[in-house]
């Protein structure tokens, strides 16, 4: 270039303006040199005619957070002065900050909060100061809706990625399918697999979108079906009165359009490597609003060169950040680059250049204010010798001065009455024996589970977890049982029937598909030795629906099997996991439910079926004789079986008549129980101690 300068040319402009240069590489003053003898002027522009600063601070803070909030307050507070005084128009704010691109998030949320308080969602092209940099586009969440969706036609994401874009707004036809996402589905899946196990519309749209694609095919062929594939899907279509999500959406669709850059090298891709690199494009492409010239101006270190102002904040100076460390370039030798005084490149070379900075903010601006913290996350810091050089009084600044939110509007607090309405018993969804069992666990676990209806529902899955295993345990033995109503428990050909269950697991692997089929033919085969054992029976039905009234509370119970005995019924609960012992003190009023549904019930038992043990765990009458198995344990409670249900039903109905009356009380029965809710986030029980470690 320097080559080419030196000759001239009607390319070679006739002026060149240089600004902002702190320290200057050789070879940039021998290419200025070669512009001169081509025949151009260049003009230097240096601030070296302007004094230094007559008014100038430093003030050093407890924390980074501190020091941000003060300087922004100090930005609004001039801001308002220069206004009052009808002189804004000659005011120009500077806040310059070290690491501007890792604080833009941070930066932005505390800007709003100074300048516009009771809006704190200004729009961009509203607000009252401008802020430089900005974050990554592919963080964008339009722009990362758009990724999703193309990597979704081409290769499996994972069910957390694929639940956040049906959530968002900006995800087109697909928003809000969360139906469509079951825990039939594995832990990841494509669009193909997708729409084959989901009979979604939507899905089923999106996939034929994607369906006219070729296997390969050029980088700009890629970002024009790319393009019409988005367009067709509705993505962000909602963003015409989102100044900033139009602005997303146009970048989004300019990073696409880069691919059509790589056109000269004659590539071709396949779907899943032109998705790979849009996101990569996306990752290296930085967005922020645009925003409107303003009085107040944040913006980083070097951007500062060149630019005056009458008040600049410098905020970071502490000794590890100013001067900063070294940046050499990796790909070439350090010596070489030492030789060539590359600006930078080395420790004094670094010095030089943050001593050329601290000179340049001092002829910039007419009040300057320097500030560093002396606290970074488990770090110490002291303030930069740079500042120290000026021979500056550093003041101590109190981290409890009201910089916080200087400016915002003070909080009213209004007395609400939280008591939660009493329950209308017809209107709720739910009314199984897990209603009553969360109300004796914690009272506040039943009423958001069953009053407020949050719950969280199964994530798709590569595996069988426990609640597979208890469905398949489950299947089976209503499977046999069924076939045996009116007799004893016996299967004649137990293979058949497991394999057949286990088709309901064709989407897991074969060899799980073994494994489990093993397993559940020793259970089998350890159960069946306890009915075996038991006295004469016959099974009289099997998952059949019974109601129970307590209070105005009429529950719906679905028994797993009854058993008619001699002198009346038997009840089993078929259970994979661990039992242990059964409580008849209403804690696990389960069983108790099934013992006051059937009016001639004489035993409810859990089954208790399992890898560690296989056993039959209950609370009987005392007559009941359940014959000479040892894996056989039964609670009598020392008490006639009549006297017991009348004490269970009266127990049973004080709790429905709570639940229905709106108890909501954070009052959890023991510690598993925490350990086991998914609503601690709501009750705040960690604060409030009620359980001791």
């Amino acid at each position: 270039l320097a080559s080419l300068a030196s000759n001239g040319g009607d390319w070679l402009p006739k002026h060149l303006v240089t600004a902002g240069f702190e320290v200057v590489a050789p070879a940039v003053v021998d290419l200025w040199h070669a512009y001169r003898r081509g025949g151009a002027h260049v003009h230097h522009h240096f601030l070296v005619d302007r004094q230094p600063s007559p008014s100038l601070d430093a003030m050093v803070f407890a924390d980074p957070d501190a020091e941000i909030r003060a300087a922004i307050a100090w930005a609004r507070t001039t801001m308002e002065r220069a206004i009052a005084r009808d002189a804004v128009a000659d005011v120009r704010i500077g806040i310059a900050v070290a690491d501007i691109e890792r604080q833009h998030a941070a930066l932005t949320r505390a800007l709003d909060a100074t300048f516009t308080p009771t809006h704190p969602r200004t729009l961009p092209g509203c607000s009252a100061y401008n802020i430089s940099a900005g974050a990554r586009l592919a963080e964008s969440a339009i722009a990362r809706n758009a990724i999703d969706l193309i990597e979704l036609t081409c290769a499996p994401i994972h069910h957390r990625q694929l639940s956040r874009l049906i959530q968002s707004a900006d995800a087109g036809i697909i928003a809000g399918v969360r139906d469509a996402v079951h825990p039939g589905l594995p832990e990841r899946f494509d669009l193909a697999t997708w729409a084959r196990m989901t009979a979604s519309q939507q899905v089923t749209r999106l996939h034929e979108l994607s369906g006219r694609w070729p296997r390969r095919a050029a980088p700009a062929q890629w970002a024009a079906l790319f393009r019409d594939y988005l367009i067709e899907s509705a993505w962000a279509n909602n963003v015409a009165g989102d100044e900033v999500g139009a602005q997303a959406r146009d970048a989004t669709l300019d990073a696409l359009d880069s691919l059509t850059q790589l056109a000269p090298l004659d590539l071709e891709w396949s779907a899943h490597e032109a998705a790979t690199q849009f996101r990569v494009h996306c990752e290296r492409t930085w967005f922020a609003p645009r925003r409107p010239d303003a009085v107040v101006q944040v913006l980083g270190f070097l951007e500062t060169a060149g630019l005056e102002f009458t008040h600049l904040w410098v905020i970071g100076l502490d000794g590890n950040t100013w001067p900063g460390l070294p940046n050499p370039n990796p790909l070439l030798p350090l010596a070489l680059q030492r030789r060539a005084l590359v600006p930078r490149c080395t420790v004094e070379a670094e010095g030089e250049y943050a001593r050329a900075a601290t000179v340049r903010w001092r002829r910039s601006a007419t009040h300057l204010r320097f500030s560093c913290a002396t606290s970074h996350a488990d770090e110490t810091r002291i303030p930069s010798p740079l500042i120290a050089d000026w021979r500056v009084a550093i003041s101590p600044t109190n981290t409890g001065h009201p910089f916080a939110r200087p400016h915002a509007t003070p909080i009213t607090l209004v007395p609400v009455d939280d008591t939660p309405a009493p329950a209308d018993p017809s209107t709720l969804p739910r009314r199984g024996s897990d209603l009553l069992r969360d109300h004796f666990a914690c009272p506040f676990q039943a009423f958001a589970r069953h009053r407020l209806l949050i719950d969280e529902p199964r994530a798709p899955h590569s595996f069988p977890d426990a609640v597979d295993r208890g469905v398949l345990l489950h299947a089976l033995f209503e499977r046999i049982g069924r076939e045996r109503i009116g007799a004893r428990f016996e299967v004649d050909d137990a293979t058949s029937v497991l394999d057949e269950i286990l088709t309901n697991w064709r989407r897991f692997p074969s060899l799980v598909r073994f494994l489990e089929h093993k397993r559940l033919a020793r259970l089998l085969d350890g159960w069946l030795e306890i009915e075996r054992s038991r006295p004469s029976y016959r099974i009289e039905s099997v998952e059949q629906q019974h109601h129970l009234t307590l209070d105005d509370l009429v529950l719906d119970l679905r028994i797993d099997r009854v058993d008619r005995a001699s002198d009346g019924s038997i009840v089993i609960d078929y259970k994979s996991g661990r039992v242990g012992r059964v409580p008849i003190d209403g804690s696990q009023p389960q069983l108790l439910l099934y013992a006051l549904a059937l009016p001639d019930c004489i035993g409810v038992f859990y089954a208790e079926i399992n890898v560690d043990r296989v056993a039959l765990r209950g609370i009987a009458a005392d007559h009941y004789d359940t014959g000479t198995d040892a894996h056989t344990a039964i609670a009598r409670g020392g008490q006639s079986w009549r006297v017991l249900q009348h004490q269970w039903r009266e127990q049973l109905e004080r709790a429905a008549e709570q639940f229905l009356a709106g108890e909501a009380r954070v009052a959890p029965r023991a510690k598993d129980v925490c350990r086991a809710c998914r609503f601690a986030s709501l009750c705040r029980i960690e604060s409030w101690s009620i359980v001791d470690d």
